[in-house]
């Protein structure tokens, strides 16, 4: 690992160190939330997530990306304050409105420092490679993170407090960022107008729509990763669920024997994860392309979460938690054979901007889908949410597969 990939892993590993990540649901619901009232939070930064992040990644092409990731950064640090003195849910909404502004302006551009950097190294075949090994950093991150996050639960400074000491190793991301070479700002020196902004901007989006390829891409993600994003902080309640249920550590409070629980299977979970993404090239090398890999993968991922469903049913927890796990690697395989398919299918100098359209497809499908995953376990049970997930992912497949059978049986037709 040569000096620049060691910062690119190191990015990802301070950023990952989000100490409540694993508790934010719990943290809601001591809040007094309803499953509903948590979707709608989460939706609400998702919009703004779609309205302000293609923008956002025109800014980072245009400006410097450098300048984009420090301001994402301070903007998290910011509501890591909010979250950890909010004492209404209109603070929560604040929260969540700079938790928000700082995904979107992070969105898409370190990918795209990284695609640039291997570029210039004339290593771009290594790209699936190089980004599962930094990602994989990212997942150790997390791994190491909810280790501390469950200390600081255990040791009684409880949930609130978690985002506070998250706000440590994210000023160690900015003076990291800051000490990226400057050639990675990919600042274009021909134009930083508002009018140059929106001129690249609209030039990218055409080209979303108007290739097919990257079109399709973008509706995988937004149904892959829409579904993720919108249930797979539920693992939570079913680790909560499942750790009052077991006859272990009988004399500790339920909060922490929640926290002991989601310490062992998060750190477990993102362990496996950093080894999914660091190994996703392996995983590929399967198939005959990144197109196969992925219809693959989201299939897989339908069954689990039907398999998930069933477990709530009939009241198994642990074989819904078992199906995340599997379900969270999943996840981190797919990310960057999905990431090295959009650097296939766009320039340099809006790649950015692509992977910022591909994060407000995603922020659509969330928008659409965490209210009602919400909405079904408040008033029925997780069983449904899961399987309105599933179905999702299935119907899909279906009909893209119907389609392209249809297409090919068409052109193979002898024309009368």
């Amino acid at each position: 690992m040569n000096k620049m990939i060691f910062q690119f892993s190191l990015y990802g590993f301070l950023k990952n160190l989000r100490f409540f990540e694993a508790f934010l649901l719990l943290f809601l619901k001591e809040k007094g939330l309803s499953f509903t009232q948590i979707g709608f939070l989460f939706a609400f930064k998702e919009v703004l997530v779609n309205v302000i992040n293609i923008p956002t990644g025109a800014v980072a092409d245009i400006y410097g990306r450098k300048k984009s990731l420090i301001f994402a950064l301070s903007s998290y640090v910011i509501s890591f304050l909010i979250f950890s003195y909010s004492n209404s849910f209109a603070m929560l909404y604040l929260a969540f409105f700079l938790f928000g502004i700082g995904e979107s302006f992070r969105a898409g551009t370190h990918k795209a420092m990284i695609f640039d950097y291997l570029r210039m190294e004339n290593r771009l075949k290594d790209k699936t490679l190089v980004y599962g090994e930094t990602r994989s950093w990212s997942q150790r991150g997390s791994a190491v993170s909810v280790l501390i996050g469950a200390a600081i639960v255990y040791f009684g400074s409880g949930y609130k407090n978690i985002f506070l000491y998250s706000i440590i190793p994210y000023l160690a991301g900015v003076i990291n960022i800051m000490l990226y070479p400057s050639y990675l700002d990919k600042k274009n020196e021909t134009g930083s107008s508002l009018k140059e902004i929106f001129r690249h901007l609209i030039k990218t989006m055409k080209k979303c729509w108007q290739s097919i390829e990257l079109r399709h891409l973008i509706l995988q993600s937004t149904l892959y990763e829409g579904q993720y994003r919108s249930v797979k902080d539920y693992l939570q309640i079913l680790i909560g669920t499942l750790a009052i249920s077991l006859p272990f550590f009988l004399k500790e409070a339920p909060e922490r024997k929640t926290a002991i629980f989601i310490a062992i299977i998060y750190f477990a979970l993102y362990i496996l994860s950093s080894y999914a993404s660091k190994f996703s090239h392996k995983f590929l090398e399967f198939f005959n392309s990144e197109k196969a890999a992925i219809r693959t993968i989201m299939l897989i991922t339908a069954v689990l979460l039907l398999i998930s469903s069933v477990g709530v049913f009939i009241n198994l927890t642990w074989i819904s938690v078992l199906s995340f796990i599997f379900i969270f690697n999943l996840q981190n395989i797919m990310r960057p054979i999905m990431t090295a398919q959009y650097d296939n299918l766009s320039l340099s100098e809006e790649q950015a901007t692509v992977l910022s359209v591909e994060s407000q497809a995603n922020s659509v499908g969330i928008f659409f889908l965490a209210p009602i995953l919400g909405y079904l376990a408040d008033h029925y049970s997780l069983a449904y949410a899961f399987l309105l997930c599933a179905l999702v992912l299935l119907i899909y497949l279906s009909t893209t597969t119907s389609t392209a059978i249809f297409k090919r049986q068409t052109k193979d037709s002898p024309v009368l």
